[in-house]
């Protein structure tokens, strides 16, 4: 990991904190599950550094992040409450808080056998 990706890298875990009302919500198409902790999180700041990379691209322009973090993805569920089982889940949650008040996420994670983390920009 070069310098610039290290400082980036620490300047994101020093925002992380702990989730306020979202967790259990859908928010940009992403089911945010349980907050996952850093400590228990493989590759954490990778994942972290990559999310806020996609955020960006996604949405160039965005008000500042003052919070950011990690949860698990959610259950998925049907119009009547019942649960979805979908295949190919890859991916942690990353959840956005920004200073205009508006809440974003990103999934991040690997797909399949390939030990590259991406960042995907909706949720399934």
């Amino acid at each position: 990991m070069d310098r610039h990706v290290l400082t980036l890298a620490l300047a994101v875990m020093s925002v992380v904190g702990c989730a306020t009302t979202v967790v259990d919500a859908v928010v940009d198409g992403w089911h945010v599950g349980p907050e996952a902790s850093c400590d228990a999180v493989a590759r954490c700041p990778d994942l972290l550094v990559t999310a806020s990379g996609g955020l960006d691209r996604r949405d160039p322009g965005h008000a500042a992040v003052v919070k950011i973090t990690l949860h698990d993805e959610g259950p998925v569920v049907d119009a009547t409450g019942g649960r979805v089982i979908h295949s190919g889940a890859c991916c942690r949650v990353a959840l956005f808080e920004l200073a205009d008040g508006s809440v974003k996420a990103i999934g991040v994670g690997t797909v399949g056998i390939s030990p590259g983390i991406q960042a995907f920009d909706y949720g399934p």
